[in-house]
Parts: structure tokens; C-alpha cells; sequence
């Protein structure tokens, strides 16, 4: 919808002035709005990164805690298992000695009978 504005302009030389000075307001008042929605765009942006920095950062951290326990999780497993060899070989020592015994006692049995006869 365009206006004829010649008639205005044809009557005075004010009215012209007065016309580009709105033009004038007008077009700063739709750079500046253009200047808020980019401003606003970015400031949503910066948001947005700021966002995924902290969720980032805090998943980060939640990583780094369950690798600490799992790392905490392994060295008392392995201290674990070192008590139980221990144990094992102590046990295993012990069967040894017993089996010696038995065999010392089976020779001692087969001599005795052996004389017997």
C-alpha cells in the first residue's frame, strides 16, 4: 500500500523535512531492532554453551568420581586376593606336610607288616 505523497511535498518544504526526519526515526528504530534480535540470538547462544559447559563439566566430574571407585573398588579387590593367596598357600603348605605325614606313616605301616611276616 503505497501513498502518493506529492501533494504534501508540493505544498511545503517543512512537510518534506517533517517526512524525512519520520523516514529518518524510522529506519534507526529498525536497525536497532534488527540490533536486539542478533543481540538477543547471541545472547541465547552464549546461553546455550554455557549450558552444555555445565552439563558437560558436571558429567565430567561424575566420571572422574565413579573411575575413583572403581579404582578404589580394584585395590581392595587386590588386597584381597593377595590375603586370600596367602591363605591358600599357607593351607596348600599345610596339606603338604600332612601328605608327607601320611606318607611317612604308610612306609612306617609296610615295614612293620613286611616284619610281621
Amino acid at each position: 500500500m503505497q501513498t502518493d505523497l506529492a501533494p504534501i511535498a508540493t505544498r511545503s518544504p517543512v512537510c518534506i523535512e517533517v517526512l524525512e526526519n519520520i523516514e529518518a526515526a524510522l529506519a534507526q528504530a529498525l536497525q536497532e531492532a534488527t540490533r536486539r534480535i542478533h543481540s538477543s540470538e547471541s545472547a541465547s547462544q552464549a546461553e546455550a554453551t554455557d549450558a552444555r559447559d555445565v552439563i558437560f563439566s558436571l558429567a565430567r566430574e561424575e566420571a572422574v568420581q565413579h573411575l575413583q571407585g572403581l579404582a578404589a573398588l580394584a585395590n581392595q579387590a587386590a588386597t584381597e586376593m593377595a590375603a586370600e593367596d596367602a591363605r591358600l598357600a599357607a593351607c596348600e603348605n599345610g596339606l603338604r606336610c600332612w601328605l608327607e605325614a601320611a606318607e611317612a606313616m604308610q612306609r612306617k605301616l609296610a615295614d612293620w607288616a613286611h616284619r610281621a611276616v
